[in-house]
């Protein structure tokens, strides 16, 4: 009798035992499916904000086309850069309009001129020759008719640059992300990125906007450079110390600067790598949109390159650049 009650006991702590067992187990599994399920929800959350964030940058360059077509925002060449803030239900979008005539053109610019960019995109200065000196024989060999395709960024394929043996060869830098072609030309480096701000009086673990090659490079136009329109890094790669740099930067913002200022011909004289102008007639715009949406629940930026009709007000879109995420 005794034998027989140790042995049911026995089974009912196996048994015990056992829904325990499957019990944790289910519950495991209950666990992993919730939060798999919260993982695709946040997944699902961060990709429809993203979109929102995206339509806002858009709607902000949209608004700047609009009031530069109807002459409400200025599309001269004063100033550098001009920044304009769009409020809207979802977020905040805000837009720079930048003239291209402010940009060094990178099929013409020598290799001190390249190597100064380059060190004011972040890189060192000895890195910055070498890179300089890629790009420059990356132009020898688009010349040379050794390169007919590049692999553009985010495509499935080469692209075609020369497409029938009738078409006249293209022997120049088309668009600036040619230059991803070049060893050593990475993503950031092009676009620009965002490094830990180590300038007194900043906060511990801030970040700083470090420019891209983008912002300061045109593949057309002349090759010149107009002093009311170029960034600071752009003016010291035409060859000005800091000092003048920053002294025309500070002026311009009174007003564009002309050339009777004595600041004006003392830049054109010392521009020892890219001739200087000032006031040329502006052939078109880069408009940088960053949609911000509301919380900060996501950030993106688009671009597009504009060009002039027969005036300021008939523009027309020519490139379309969406940043990388």
């Amino acid at each position: 009798m005794v034998m027989k009650t140790r042995t049911r006991v026995a089974e009912a702590g196996s048994a015990l035992l056992a829904v325990l067992g499957s019990v944790a187990a289910l519950s495991a599994i209950a666990f992993a499916m919730t939060a798999a399920a919260h993982n695709a929800l946040d997944r699902a959350s961060l990709r429809a904000d993203s979109t929102r964030a995206y339509f806002l940058a858009r709607g902000g360059i949209e608004a700047a086309l609009h009031e530069m077509s109807a002459g409400l925002a200025r599309s001269d060449t004063a100033a550098g850069a001009e920044y304009r803030q769009y409020v809207f239900q979802t977020g905040v979008a805000t837009v720079s309009i930048a003239s291209e005539n402010g940009k060094l053109n990178v099929n013409r610019a020598g290799r001190e001129a390249i190597a100064s960019l380059l060190t004011s995109a972040g890189k060192t200065p000895l890195d910055s020759g070498s890179l300089a000196e890629g790009i420059l024989a990356y132009r020898r060999d688009l010349l040379a008719g050794r390169i007919d395709h590049f692999a553009a960024p985010f495509s499935t394929g080469p692209v075609r640059v020369a497409r029938s043996s009738f078409e006249r060869r293209i022997a120049s830098i088309q668009v600036i992300e040619e230059l991803l072609a070049v060893p050593g030309i990475t993503s950031d480096l092009l676009y620009g990125s965002y490094r830990a701000d180590t300038a007194s009086g900043s906060s511990p673990g801030a970040f700083g906007r470090v420019e891209g090659l983008r912002r300061f490079l045109r593949t057309d136009g002349p090759a010149t450079i107009d002093i009311n329109a170029a960034p600071r890094a752009v003016l010291l790669a035409a060859g000005l110390d800091e000092s003048l740099a920053n002294q025309l930067v500070e002026a311009r913002e009174s007003g564009p600067l002309s050339l009777s200022d004595s600041l004006v011909g003392r830049a054109i004289r010392e521009s020892t790598r890219t001739p200087l102008v000032a006031n040329s007639v502006p052939t078109g715009w880069t408009i940088t949109s960053t949609g911000v949406l509301e919380g900060r629940r996501a950030i993106r930026t688009v671009s597009t390159l504009v060009d002039a009709g027969d005036s300021s007000r008939q523009l027309r879109i020519r490139q379309w650049y969406e940043h990388p995420l």
